[in-house]
Parts: structure tokens; sequence; C-alpha cells
């Protein structure tokens, strides 16, 4: 089964998981992912419902785009519901 598509001249692997990024890669993604869950936080004081966790998916999707690191969409959301407990763990104790 092929697994690969060609997208904007590049050949891109479709069934890509976090783990085959770059160690670099993985950390900013992290990275942006807490910012973004910490902005809202801060400016809520709650926790993010399911509504929220998509525009924090969503925001963070762009920047990923930016930074042209390609990874599915479900990756990074898989990533995110994984370790939303140590965000919040992080975000108690600053």
């Amino acid at each position: 089964m092929k697994n690969h598509s060609k997208v904007g001249g590049q050949l891109l692997q479709t069934n890509k998981h976090f783990s085959d990024l770059k160690e670099k890669q993985k950390t900013k993604i992290n990275e942006w992912l807490y910012i973004e869950y910490m902005k809202y936080r801060k400016s809520t004081n709650k926790l993010p419902d399911k509504e929220q966790d998509r525009k924090i998916i969503c925001s963070v999707g762009q920047l990923v785009a930016d930074a042209e690191i390609w990874i599915p969409e479900e990756e990074l959301i898989k990533y995110y519901i994984a370790h939303k407990s140590k965000f919040e763990k992080r975000f108690e104790k600053e």
C-alpha cells in the first residue's frame, strides 16, 4: 500500500506518527501546545473544554504548517490529549 503523496512538489508520508518527527520538531510543537494551553488558562482560569481544545489544536496546527513540519492533524490531536494533564500540572507549578 502506498503511504506517500506529492503535495506542493514535496513527497509527504501520509501515515507519519508524532514519534517520527525530529526531536527539535517535537519540542517546538510541545512548547506551542503548552503556550496556547497556558494562554487559555490565564485568560479564563478554567480547564479547556472540547471546543477550546479544538481551538488550541487549530492554532498550533497553523504554527506547525508555517514551520513546514508535516504531521497529520490526528497525530497532533492524539499528542495533545495524551499530554493535556501534563500541561495542567506544569501550569499549576508555575
